[in-house]
């Protein structure tokens, strides 16, 4: 099957190419190290003995991409890389500021999401008795979004698909009669080293599905990777201004 390629005349931006998935695999696994060592610990200690020598050259490769990743401005595709090669499995963070910061799209949505569950609170404040204090909470569903290279080749390289939320709550002042909202946003993924692109960073080239394989060898550990936004603060809201 033929495959797509993506590239860029840019010294700064990574050359991948796509191959496409044969399967789709739920089988994310998040595991807390303790002292005594884990099971989990264990297992993997255990597996990382039979890792052949060419595995140990894939891990000090990636290490190698890491590092040219971190200097091309890849910085938090560079992170995650080391963590996952750090073989914790131990939760990252990720900042949900700086990512709609840098991809407008994914900050479009975010504030159309909000902006409908804040009307919706809203309304409902305005229905509550006199005896009730008028402040309501909302919560959404969690929605998918996708980080694509030409958004942010370095949001596209750390998370690619991820799901996200906001939360939040509308209170209205009983001597003004003025109403606020204050909200912020999560983000959830795992690490997702799918096997589905060939990574060409620098001078570094390296297939994607290898990563998976250091996890089978105990030489690696996936992780699960989570953030919330600073809390945003709309005063004078009404569902006509909007925010």
């Amino acid at each position: 099957m033929a495959m797509n390629t993506l590239s860029s005349n840019s010294n700064n931006k990574p050359f991948i190419q796509f191959r496409e998935k044969t399967a789709e695999t739920d089988s994310k696994r998040h595991c807390h190290p303790r002292t005594p060592i884990s099971e989990a610990d264990k297992i993997s200690n255990a597996k990382a003995g039979s890792a052949s020598s060419a595995d140990h050259v894939d891990k000090t490769t990636l290490y190698s991409i890491a590092r040219a990743a971190h200097n091309q401005g890849q910085t938090h595709f560079a992170d995650y890389l080391k963590h996952y090669l750090g073989n914790t499995g131990r939760d990252a963070h990720v900042s949900v500021d700086e990512m709609l910061s840098a991809m407008p799209q994914f900050r479009a949505e975010v504030h159309e999401l909000a902006k409908f569950k804040a009307k919706l609170a809203y309304e409902a404040v305005m229905m509550t008795r006199p005896d009730e204090a008028p402040v309501v909470p909302f919560t959404s569903f969690w929605h998918e979004y996708v980080a694509t290279p030409d958004q942010s080749w370095d949001w596209f390289l750390s998370v690619g698909r991820f799901v996200y939320s906001v939360t939040g709550v509308v209170k209205m002042d009983e001597e003004t009669g003025g109403v606020t909202v204050h909200y912020a946003v999560h983000v959830f993924t795992y690490c997702d080293w799918d096997g589905g692109r060939d990574v060409r960073i620098g001078q570094f080239r390296f297939d994607e599905g290898r990563l998976a394989g250091l996890q089978v060898t105990g030489l690696a550990r996936e992780f699960k990777i989570r953030g919330s936004s600073q809390s945003r603060l709309i005063e004078g809201y009404t569902p006509v201004q909007g925010f």
